[in-house]
C-alpha cells in the first residue's frame, strides 16, 4: 500500500519549491494541485517515494502536463529539473529536450538553451550523437553550447575531435572545448592547449598547464 503524503507542512514545502523555479502563473499553480490532488511528489521536493510505481505515476503527470500545455520557458525548466532528477526514462527525456532546443536552433530567443543543454550534460545519454553535433556547430547559440562540448568530453566519442578542435578559437565556448579536449589523452592532441597556458581565465589556463605538465 502506498504511504499517504498529506501532511501541511509537506504542501507548504510543495508551493514553496515551485515559487523557487519558476512564477506562481496559472499553469505552475495547476500543477501544483495536479501533485497535491495525487498525493504525488517529485524526487527534488522531498525524496519521498514509497515505491517505483510513485515515480512512474510522477513520470506520466509531468510529461504529460508538459506536452499537453502551452508554458512560459521558466516553467518547462521547472519541468524538466523535475523529470530529470526521477532518473528514469532518460533516454525518452532527452528527446523531448532536444525538440525543445531545435525550436530554439529556428527561433531567435535562445535564452533557455543554456540550462536545456545543461540538463542533456546531466542525462549523459550516448544515443543522440548526431544530435550533440548539431547544436555543437550551431554557432548563433554562443555560450549555450558550453555544456554540450563538456558532454562531449564525457562521451569520448572520436567523431567529437574536429568539432572540439574547430570551436578552439571561438571564445564564448573554447574553455569548455578544451576541457572536453582533456579527457582525450593521445599526445598528438597536446599542442592544442600550447595557445592557453596564458589565458585570462585561471581555470583555462590550468587545463593546459596540468595537460602539458610533464
Amino acid at each position: 500500500m502506498e504511504k499517504e503524503i498529506t501532511s501541511d507542512n509537506l504542501k507548504k514545502a510543495i508551493r514553496k519549491s515551485i515559487q523557487v523555479y519558476g512564477q506562481q502563473s496559472e499553469s505552475i499553480c495547476k500543477l501544483e494541485k495536479i501533485l497535491n490532488d495525487k498525493d504525488i511528489i517529485t524526487n527534488e521536493m522531498f525524496q519521498i517515494f514509497p515505491n517505483n510505481n510513485q515515480i512512474m505515476d510522477t513520470y506520466n503527470i509531468l510529461v504529460n502536463f508538459y506536452s499537453e500545455n502551452k508554458l512560459y520557458d521558466n516553467e518547462k525548466l521547472t519541468i524538466l529539473r523535475e523529470l530529470v532528477k526521477l532518473n528514469i526514462k532518460k533516454k525518452e527525456i532527452c528527446i523531448i529536450i532536444l525538440q525543445e532546443i531545435k525550436k530554439i536552433m529556428k527561433n531567435d530567443d535562445t535564452s533557455i538553451c543554456w540550462e536545456l543543454c545543461d540538463l542533456l550534460y546531466s542525462l549523459k545519454q550516448g544515443e543522440f550523437i548526431t544530435d550533440y553535433i548539431q547544436i555543437a556547430t550551431c554557432e548563433r547559440l554562443k555560450s549555450s553550447r558550453q555544456m554540450i562540448f563538456l558532454l562531449m568530453g564525457k562521451l569520448k566519442e572520436g567523431c567529437f575531435i574536429p568539432i572540439i578542435l574547430n570551436n578552439l578559437n571561438d571564445e564564448s565556448v573554447n574553455g569548455h572545448a578544451l576541457s572536453a579536449l582533456s579527457n582525450y589523452p593521445d599526445e598528438k592532441y597536446d599542442v592544442y592547449f600550447l595557445p592557453f597556458l596564458n589565458d585570462r581565465r585561471k581555470w583555462v589556463k590550468k587545463l593546459a598547464q596540468k595537460r602539458l605538465k610533464k
